[in-house]
């Protein structure tokens, strides 16, 4: 059910601590996991499936699906990804660096329109904006490292997780000083 007006900037606030949480936990566990195959698989399937389903869970939040376009097929490009990370991580890592970088291409693009979009009627989007665009390098960086000589692991997609750990905390620490402000300035 679409959040009033005045629900949405607590709603932001909530989502972006949990998903700057979600990231910083990942990094941490996917730090751990090299050198563990299994582990670190799983680790990168499971990324793009929270990142589906996060952003269905926002839109939803933000308006229903059909109001956030851009958001519906970061939904359907995550799931998409979820699929191929599983049947790259059966191949090689250098697939799975590949897939990862045309997905943060992607989602990037998207999450820059969801920012944009969000730009008029929230504060803290800048952060977003910045990491839709940081997310779009990372991914042509990623892309060109998956067709080096050095085999990539799980490290190599971490830094892209942690700026957007970074990115989510900014927006949600920008919008709860933003409420604070203006708890105050009501008094």
């Amino acid at each position: 059910m679409p959040m009033s007006v005045v629900q949405q900037p607590r709603w932001l606030r909530f989502y972006y601590y949990v998903r700057a949480a979600f990231s910083i936990a990942w990094v941490a566990a996917a730090v751990l996991a090299a050198g563990h195959p299994s582990l670190a698989a799983l680790l990168l399937v499971i990324y793009p499936a929270w990142d589906a389903a996060a952003n269905f869970v926002d839109a939803r939040a933000s308006g229903g699906l059909t109001a956030n376009r851009s958001q519906a097929l970061n939904v359907g490009a995550s799931s998409v990804m979820t699929m191929i990370v599983i049947m790259a991580v059966m191949r090689d890592t250098y697939t799975v660096l590949a897939a990862f970088g045309v997905w943060a291409v992607l989602s990037g693009l998207l999450q820059l329109f969801t920012g944009l979009r969000r730009w008029r009627s929230q504060s803290g989007q800048w952060a977003m904006i910045l990491s839709g665009a940081q997310s779009v390098l990372a991914g042509g960086h990623m892309i060109h490292k998956s067709a080096g000589v050095i085999p990539p692991s799980i490290v190599d997609v971490a830094p892209y997780a942690a700026f957007g750990a970074f990115y989510f905390l900014v927006s949600a620490l920008w919008l709860t000083v933003a409420a604070v402000r203006s708890s105050r300035t009501a008094v």
